[in-house]
């Protein structure tokens, strides 16, 4: 069985160093695209992480965090 050892970011991290993250074995992350529910609220290190990503060949997925506590207000 395949084990991944994944990593949850977002611009509360700072400036990750994603060679580290690399070496030190990690196999996929999930980077954080924004939260609430406004476009001005994507996150600050979201294309600066996927792009470091990209660039390592480190898979990736995107989240969008959300406050929402009914159907209502997530639309």
């Amino acid at each position: 069985m395949t084990r991944w050892k994944e990593i949850d970011v977002s611009a509360y991290q700072g400036d990750i160093d994603w060679r580290r993250v690399k070496q030190s074995g990690i196999s996929f992350a999930i980077v954080r695209a924004g939260y609430g529910k406004y476009a001005s609220q994507k996150d600050t290190k979201f294309d600066q992480n996927v792009a470091a990503c990209r660039s390592l060949k480190i898979p990736t997925g995107a989240y969008w965090y959300s406050y929402a506590l009914s159907t209502a207000e997530f639309e």
